[in-house]
């Protein structure tokens, strides 16, 4: 009875290793297939773009507060004036920093909405593919460090040629 037992137990984990089987795609030859991502990058370029010209103005009156400060403490390290400076070139740093985090959120922010429709698309369509090959997990070849790949399990083409038509 257990020799049976484990012939069955066996028989069926061979059967749930055949249908685990895993699949490759190259989210980066997916996405550089896609026009819709170039165009984002552009966008989002511009974007970051009208950030840098308020950026320079902050960073250049920073370092005129600083030269000031710096010439101050020269003369007077220990005058109000001095301090006071010191004060104002710190300050400004803090809010120059602050903008920068502010400013690369917004970028972020801009890009995730525009790339979230396609992205969406990539990921549903990998995914029918998925299922069509009866694969039941999809690792991204890009991301990830493969020590071997079975050119058989790299769906990458199918992907890219149900996304773009080609």
């Amino acid at each position: 009875m257990t020799k049976y037992l484990f012939i069955i137990l066996f028989s069926t984990l061979s059967i749930a290793q055949t249908k685990a089987q895993l699949a490759v795609v190259n989210s980066q030859k997916v996405i550089a297939s896609m026009k819709e991502f170039a165009k984002i990058d552009t966008l989002v370029n511009r974007e970051a773009a009208s950030y840098t010209a308020e950026y320079s103005k902050k960073q250049g009156q920073l370092g005129k507060l600083v030269l000031y400060a710096d010439s101050l403490q020269r003369l007077d390290p220990k005058s109000s004036t001095t301090t006071k400076a010191i004060a104002d070139a710190q300050t400004a740093d803090k809010d120059l920093k602050a903008y920068v985090e502010v400013a690369n959120k917004k970028i972020a922010d801009y890009k995730q909405l525009l790339t979230k429709p396609y992205t969406e698309k990539v990921v549903s369509v990998i995914k029918g593919v998925a299922l069509r090959g009866k694969f039941m997990q999809v690792v991204d070849s890009a991301t990830t460090n493969l020590l071997y790949l079975n050119p058989a399990t790299d769906i990458t083409a199918l992907v890219i040629k149900e996304l773009t038509g080609k």
